[in-house]
């Protein structure tokens, strides 16, 4: 059985997100997701479980590149001396 899944989200938990994303992979039928508004941060994950991607010109799909937080978070770190 298909899932159409609609997505409309400024994230969450990424926890969250990720247990959402292994259950939608899980399932044995195609998954369509439509990105109706904006998908950021923890929902532009769940939004990658979907075979197809669909979402008009004015909608947003926003991913956080969380190796880049964390390089910047570690060099801050090492710039802070005792």
């Amino acid at each position: 059985m298909p899932i159409d899944l609609r997505l409309n989200s400024p994230g969450g938990s990424v926890f969250d997100a990720v247990a959402i994303y292994n259950a939608l992979k899980r399932h044995s039928g195609e998954i369509t997701v439509w990105i109706d508004g904006i998908a950021a941060s923890a929902a532009s994950y769940i939004a990658m479980a979907g075979d197809e991607i669909i979402m008009p010109e004015n909608a947003f799909l926003m991913m956080v590149l969380s190796e880049e937080v964390c390089l910047r978070r570690s060099m801050a770190l090492a710039s802070v001396r005792p």
